[in-house]
């Protein structure tokens, strides 16, 4: 009964997020310096096999780590946690959330996941293609879902497994 309501506690927090009035929306952060894959240094023997992991750099040079503001310039972030160094952006100050730095909205990669077909309050909802957008943005058939890729897939696995 629980993971019911939770269900549908998601699934209603989704609905609110996708339908949600434009003037009301949280600024979005543009990542004019595009997104880099920050490796990780070898420490020694682990139990935990640690995955590289992408950080991306808004028009100021701060690096977000799943769209989270870190407060540290991008360089300085590599040189701390990353075992490769920071590439210089390509075209810095562009603007818009594309990391080529067009002002168009983005538009989707080849960086998909399939959601799996689920049952809730006896609707069935299709297998789903999630594709990550240049924008950072969940595309769904082209369409932009208004919700960062990262917590669109988090959302979508509290009810059915995506990979």
């Amino acid at each position: 009964m629980k993971k019911l309501i939770l269900s549908v506690a998601v699934l209603a927090g989704m609905t609110f997020v996708a339908c949600s009035d434009d003037s009301n929306e949280a600024p979005r952060v543009a990542y004019t310096g595009g997104c880099q894959i920050c490796e990780i240094p070898e420490t020694g023997p682990s139990q935990v096999e640690e995955q590289p992991y992408e950080v991306c750099i808004d028009v100021d040079g701060i690096a977000y780590v799943d769209n989270a503001y870190t407060g540290l310039q991008a360089d300085y972030y590599f040189e701390l946690y990353c075992a490769n160094e920071m590439t210089a952006p390509t075209n810095p100050g562009g603007g818009g959330g594309d990391p080529t730095g067009s002002t168009e909205p983005g538009t989707p990669t080849e960086d998909c996941q399939t959601c799996e077909e689920y049952t809730m309050g006896g609707m069935t909802m299709p297998e789903v293609e999630v594709c990550k957008g240049t924008n950072g943005n969940a595309f769904i058939d082209d369409v932009d879902m208004e919700i960062y890729f990262d917590q669109y897939i988090t959302l979508q696995e509290l009810i059915t497994p995506c990979n």
